[in-house]
């Protein structure tokens, strides 16, 4: 009988393992946020993944009336 500190996973379960503490920090995110969202709908501390989405495509997208320039990726 094998010892379960001896066990190696298999290569789907290493990746399982690899990303199981991203899947939980995303899930305890998503979790505070509609919290904090209920409480606040105007909080800025931990905004929606929808309101983030939003505000990434602006950046990549909207040229900056004063520079001239996208805000995500400045010409050099």
């Amino acid at each position: 009988m094998k010892r379960l500190i001896n066990l190696t996973p298999s290569r789907g379960g290493r990746w399982l393992l690899g990303g199981l503490p991203f899947a939980l920090l995303a899930i305890l995110y998503i979790v505070q946020s509609n919290q904090r969202l209920l409480d606040n709908p105007n909080d800025r501390l931990l905004p929606s993944f929808a309101a983030m989405g939003e505000s990434f495509s602006r950046l990549a997208t909207e040229v900056n009336v004063r520079t001239g320039d996208l805000p995500l990726w400045p010409a050099c």
